[in-house]
């Protein structure tokens, strides 16, 4: 911008001094949007990360409390409900005067209330840029209002001897082909896949790493 007026400065040194003012008013006014852009910065702050815990309290995902905890020392805002409170994080979302962009993260229990408050909100219009699962019991519902999702689900149990009873894969409907994402951790080498389960695969490093990124890639 200090260029755009010096340039301008320069270019009207003959000009009369009204001229002069008007030809740097002009120059600042074409400057002007470059520094009132938001930034990446800027949408981060304004952004709004909501975590839902599972059954029994959420005693088997407090992995989502450290995944928010670290957001918070970024200046994200970042909030973790019980997956009951599904009505409490819609007022909140609903009452908001943030402009940025809305994540909805969510483990078993709380995976189910993640999808199903993404639906009732995109349905009102409100714009949700990801919604990341981690063993929901159920496989929806998926909106196509929603940007994007990202599920990761045990498809067998730890032991590899059976079917997983809890986590499913999400639906993927006509037309959302590469903006729903199904992750087996089976297929993740990774992830010590022998010590997770159901019950603690919020607790696993590797995982809350990646929720942690893509959290911060959506709000780019």
């Amino acid at each position: 911008m200090m260029r755009a007026l010096a340039g301008a400065g320069r270019r009207n040194r003959g000009q009369t001094p009204s001229a002069r003012v008007l030809a740097f008013v002009l120059a600042a006014m074409v400057a002007l949007p470059v520094l009132l852009a938001p930034g990446p910065a800027a949408a981060q702050k304004s952004a709004q990360v909501y975590f839902f815990r599972g059954f029994f309290g959420g005693a088997f995902s407090m992995g989502l409390d450290g995944i928010a905890g670290r957001l918070a020392q970024q200046g994200i805002i970042a909030r973790v409900y019980s997956w009951r409170e599904k009505r409490a994080a819609e007022n909140d979302i609903l009452s908001s005067t943030l402009s940025g962009p809305i994540v909805l993260v969510g483990h078993s229990f709380g995976a189910n209330a993640a999808l199903s408050l993404a639906d009732q909100l995109a349905s009102r219009g409100v714009p949700i840029s990801l919604v990341i699962t981690l063993d929901p019991t159920f496989d929806g519902p998926v909106s196509p209002s929603v940007a994007r999702y990202r599920n990761y689900y045990l498809s067998v149990d730890a032991l590899v001897t059976e079917v997983n009873a809890f986590g499913k894969a999400l639906e993927i409907p006509d037309g959302m082909a590469g903006r729903v994402e199904n992750i087996d951790i089976r297929d993740r080498a990774d992830i010590t896949y022998i010590s997770e389960s159901h019950w603690n695969m919020t607790e696993n490093a590797v995982l809350a790493r990646e929720v942690h990124s893509q959290i911060i890639q959506a709000l780019r």
